[in-house]
């Protein structure tokens, strides 16, 4: 699993990882969406692996990778991890993880959505949801709990 430094994972996954170590490996439908110092998240019922690349587990001899990496296809290294897909290659299907699997933080400096919540939903290139879909996303925030926050181990940074 690829983990970014913007990223927080459930203090879960390695436990449920080693228990099912035959599988294939997993992907992360569900997760949160943090902007650092919020009271509140978002949760992402569905698609988190579209919109964060920490969401793939994958066992590891399931990737052709050379012995040496002086001897990788750089190429093929770089779309190795390509988070929105759920097959590793043709019948070797990821399953979706039972349960929600990481905090994405935004707006810290470290990522492509600096604006925090803004940019995540497309407010700053133009983009305007409908009142019926900011009304439907509204619900998908929550508050922020000290359950969430051990869970993910989620502190503030500045």
């Amino acid at each position: 699993m690829i983990v970014d430094v913007d990223d927080c994972v459930s203090k879960h996954l390695a436990e449920f990882v080693s228990q099912h170590s035959q599988s294939n490996g997993w992907y992360v439908d569900k997760g949160y969406v943090y902007q650092d110092g919020n009271r509140f998240i978002y949760y992402k019922k569905y698609a988190f692996n579209r919109s964060c690349g920490t969401c793939r587990i994958v066992r590891y001899n399931l990737y052709d990778l050379p012995e040496k990496m002086e001897d990788a296809n750089l190429t093929s290294l770089i779309h190795l991890d390509y988070h929105k897909l759920t097959e590793i290659k043709q019948g070797v299907r990821l399953k979706q993880l039972p349960f929600e699997g990481a905090v994405y933080i935004i707006g810290n400096g470290e990522n492509i959505y600096q604006a925090g919540f803004d940019t995540f939903f497309g407010a700053k290139v133009g983009i305007t949801l409908s009142i019926r879909s900011r009304i439907r996303e509204a619900f998908n925030y929550r508050l922020l709990t000290k359950s969430i926050r051990r869970e993910f181990g989620l502190y503030n940074i500045n």
